[in-house]
Order: structure tokens, then C-alpha cells, then sequence
């Protein structure tokens, strides 16, 4: 009898748990998407959820496009991230084609930037990232979210 998988069906429990792969520490049980999928049903709670992350889908080799296209109704949470945790767009990854999969693939839900400081000013490096993710994820929206934090 697995514990932990009784509490996490216990409904008193109102917080989620999101299944994040790590290529690089090579976590066996859980290292593909359809896996990770696969314990989430098994788990069969509605507060656990498939959570995707670009960096770990690119060191995996998994296909991006079908994985997104399989799992993107059921995604629940979604990182845009890059080896080392540098700045989104600043390693090479393709973030314009994984940010047109995602929306292909019906996905509704939040993008988080992922990343860790020293890599320049953080407030610069920090706006510099969301204007390139919201560039590749959310085509169009710029001038959207602009107009909505501007004062009245």
C-alpha cells in the first residue's frame, strides 16, 4: 500500500503536486512525459497534475511537438526554461516552435519562466525574459498586457 498516493486522494488536502522530470538527475521512474502521465492517472487525484518544463523535454530527446500534442488538454502547469536555467532563448532552444506546439495543443494555462539569477542585472534579465517568452508563447498579446497594467 503506497501512503503517499492515499494522501494525495484524501480530498481534505487542498494544494497541487505537479510532476516535473529532471533529465539531468535521470529520476528513472519518472523520466518521460507518458510516464509521468501515467502516474498522474494512476494517482487518480484531481489536485495532481502533468507539468512540462522545455529544458527537461529537450535533454530527454523527447519529440516536443508530439508530446505536446498528446498531453497539452491535460497539461496543467508549463515552464519555459533553458539548460543551466539561463535565460529563455539565451541556449539555442527553439522556443517560437514549442510555444506554437503549446498552442496547438490546446493548452490553457499559465507559462512560467524558469531560471536562476547571475546572469546580469535581474530586473533586466528578468524583463528581457518575459517580453521573449510572451514573444513565443503568446504571439500578438504584447500591446494586450501592455494596455492592462498601464494606469487608468
Amino acid at each position: 500500500r503506497n501512503v503517499q498516493a492515499e494522501t494525495l486522494r484524501d480530498r481534505r488536502h487542498d494544494g497541487f503536486a505537479h510532476l516535473e522530470m529532471s533529465a539531468t538527475l535521470r529520476l528513472r521512474m519518472l523520466e518521460s512525459a507518458e510516464i509521468r502521465r501515467a502516474f498522474v492517472e494512476r494517482v487518480g487525484h484531481p489536485n495532481v497534475g502533468l507539468h512540462l518544463d522545455t529544458k527537461a523535454l529537450v535533454e530527454s530527446g523527447e519529440d516536443i511537438d508530439a508530446v505536446l500534442a498528446r498531453y497539452g488538454r491535460t497539461l496543467r502547469h508549463f515552464h519555459a526554461s533553458d539548460p543551466g536555467l539561463a535565460p529563455p532563448g539565451s541556449t539555442g532552444i527553439d522556443h517560437v516552435r514549442i510555444g506554437r506546439a503549446l498552442r496547438r495543443s490546446g493548452y490553457q494555462g499559465f507559462v512560467s519562466i524558469e531560471m536562476r539569477r547571475g546572469f546580469g542585472p535581474s530586473r533586466e534579465v528578468i524583463a528581457k525574459s518575459v517580453a521573449y517568452v510572451r514573444g513565443c508563447y503568446f504571439p500578438g498579446e504584447e500591446a494586450h498586457v501592455a494596455h492592462q497594467a498601464s494606469p487608468a
